[in-house]
């Protein structure tokens, strides 16, 4: 799970393969949860100075939500 997810943090360029294995990921990880930050995805320093590394923080988060997110649109 460890590796998949570092996966899915560090290949931002990967979107598919992202896309397939992070809804599968929260499901195992944080029990199906729907929101990445509400639940044990903690980056560190919380407290980010830097504008720069600030929005690389934000876009990975808008990121991984929108794994969910697509996840959540597709029929069942």
């Amino acid at each position: 799970m460890l590796g998949s997810l570092r996966y899915c943090v560090n290949e931002s360029d990967k979107d598919e393969a992202g896309k397939a294995m992070f809804p599968g990921l929260m499901r195992l990880m944080w029990n199906g949860t729907k929101y990445v930050r509400e639940r044990g995805f903690t980056l560190r320093p919380e407290v980010v100075l830097s504008r720069r590394y600030r929005q690389e923080y934000n876009e990975l988060v808008e990121r991984l939500q929108g794994y969910l997110d697509a996840e959540l649109k597709q029929p069942a």
